[in-house]
């Protein structure tokens, strides 16, 4: 009252007008800066490769809903995971932190969740919810629910989290996958999986494809159709709150789908015919060191490559056609999501990004994982939209990592400052896209392993020196490794600069002592390579 009545003193009655009109504009910005946080929406899609519309990586693709998003943002073409695997890419997306530096490099040793590896620094959830936003969340996040079941730490981290026993298979639907203990995953297809039936495979049989019916699935829903209506329901809840009552929110959704066994309603199986799909390109592996052939053998005994064609060119369509029927499915769930914001009123304060954890090989390089360091298991869709955004519908071709959302988010709404992070700020191109960017990314996989995806080139070097190079203006599928001919020296000299030499050995590890990749090769130098490895001439078993 003292500083109003000195205005009046000192001050004409049009100076004080004047004065007293700014002092409630900014006091009136100051409320609409709080009241009008934007809000983030993080949705994760599991196992999408870039099989989606707006990157006219597959024709068949059907991902309308996605697209749409695409338009109304910016989409980053040339995206790559961290780590082509689920736990750890998630550890390293929300934590911000390298796997080379967490020593967090797979799925493996389950008992340590992502927290507890990684647990020096604040997670993006928990960073939200320090800095004064509701956080919500449902589905796939970490490698399980949240935080791999850690209850102390969901509290800590989540407001509101959709509960895992609301997705968990029934008796008859966990008899149908033949003891797979992926347990949010289920249904399997109607009928489980021509692998168990026809090979007697028990190991690995996640990777089948087909329908589900309604009766078969736990209370006629999948699981990421419960968490769709789960979210839609949160945000029409939160739109209903008086403005001046809510926060602004963080949500996360982690959807399920493409991830094996690759099922879906049955509606969604007939919009891909058999008879319309072909089969990927693949190269011979002559020139694929031993490492990378390793990490193609998968999980089934044998090799999962060696499963699917024992079974023909049949079941191999029946995988493609159940990727896409599954992607179009899961493309639904998001479109529900999407149409929620919109209908709320929402659109033009929520700052929505779409991504996946890493890709997808449907046969690409004889690989049916992710789990490799190759094109298809790396690069991931990765939308950015928001009402703030100018460039709508633009088109990033630059390389971009899945470590650059941290450091953007703190960046697009003045977050705290964090200084752990290891990816890249990449509100420049959020403001212009078509800016010149030269920021390599670096992707791992396994102890030692490294990718490094530059905007034309890709260079892997694994564990035991040996390489590959890949030049993607002239070779998109990545037939020809480079790696060894004296025109790519400099290109490798260049990249190789970004391979870091001090690398922390695997979370549960004291000392290293090799891994599964080491007993593939140790048992081929004993008793030969499986012939559909196609391999030079050392190593091939008959």
């Amino acid at each position: 009252m003292t500083f109003i009545n000195n205005i009046f003193w000192r001050n004409t009655k049009k100076e004080c007008k004047a004065i007293i009109g700014l002092l409630l504009l900014f006091t009136t910005n100051t409320l609409l800066a709080k009241d009008y946080s934007p809000n983030v929406l993080l949705i994760t899609v599991d196992d999408l490769n870039a099989w989606v519309g707006a990157l006219n990586k597959n024709p068949l693709a059907k991902t309308p809903n996605i697209d749409k998003l695409a338009a109304k943002g910016i989409s980053f073409t040339n995206a790559h995971t961290a780590a082509p695997v689920c736990a750890a890419s998630r550890a390293s997306l929300m934590s911000g932190v390298f796997p080379h530096k967490s020593g967090f490099y797979t799925n493996g040793n389950h008992k340590a969740n992502a927290h507890n590896v990684i647990d020096k620094v604040p997670h993006l959830a928990q960073l939200f919810r320090e800095s004064g936003y509701t956080t919500i969340g449902a589905g796939k996040i970490y490698h399980r629910w949240v935080t791999d079941g850690n209850e102390q730490l969901d509290a800590a981290t989540y407001d509101q989290f959709l509960p895992l026993e609301t997705v968990f298979p029934t008796q008859d639907m966990l008899a149908n996958g033949e003891g797979y203990k992926g347990y949010k995953f289920y249904p399997f297809p109607d009928g489980g999986t021509r692998l168990k039936r026809e090979l007697n495979v028990t190991k690995g049989t996640s990777l089948s494809a087909g329908p589900v019916q309604r009766t078969k699935m736990r209370d006629g829903e999948m699981p990421d159709e419960v968490i769709a209506n789960w979210a839609v329901d949160r945000l029409n809840q939160y739109s209903k709150n008086a403005k001046q009552a809510r926060k602004p929110f963080f949500m996360t959704l982690g959807f399920l789908r493409p991830h094996v066994p690759f099922a879906a309603p049955k509606e969604y199986f007939d919009m891909f015919p058999l008879d319309k799909i072909d089969l990927p390109k693949t190269d011979n592996m002559k020139d694929i060191p031993l490492y990378g052939k390793a990490m193609t053998m998968g999980i089934i005994p044998g090799g999962d490559h060696g499963a699917v064609l024992s079974l023909g060119d049949t079941f191999w369509k029946e995988l493609i056609q159940g990727y896409l029927a599954s992607i179009a499915f899961v493309d639904a769930q998001v479109g529900l999501v999407l149409d929620a914001i919109e209908n709320n009123g929402l659109s033009n304060n929520t700052l929505i990004i779409l991504t996946s954890d890493h890709g997808q090989n449907l046969g690409e390089k004889s690989n049916w994982r992710k789990m490799s360091l190759w094109e298809e298991s790396t690069r991931v869709p990765f939308i950015v939209s928001s009402g703030s955004i100018k460039s709508k519908g633009e088109q990033v071709n630059a390389a971009v990592s899945l470590l650059d959302v941290y450091p953007t988010l703190v960046s697009y709404l003045k977050l705290p400052q964090q200084s752990h992070l290891d990816g890249h700020d990449l509100t420049p191109l959020l403001n212009n896209p078509n800016m010149s960017w030269d920021k390599p990314s670096l992707i791992a996989w396994r102890y030692k392993n490294f990718a490094v995806r530059s905007n034309r080139y890709r260079y892997i070097q694994y564990r035991d020196g040996t390489e590959e190079l890949y030049d993607h203006v002239n070779d998109p599928l990545e037939q020809i490794n480079l790696a060894g001919k004296i025109e790519a020296n400099n290109v490798i000299t260049k990249l190789k600069q970004y391979i870091p030499s001090n690398v922390a050995l695997p979370h549960d590890k004291d000392i290293w002592q090799g891994d599964v990749l080491d007993k593939f090769i140790s048992d081929w130098q004993k008793n030969g390579q499986p012939t559909w490895l196609n391999p030079a001439d050392k190593f091939i078993r008959n």
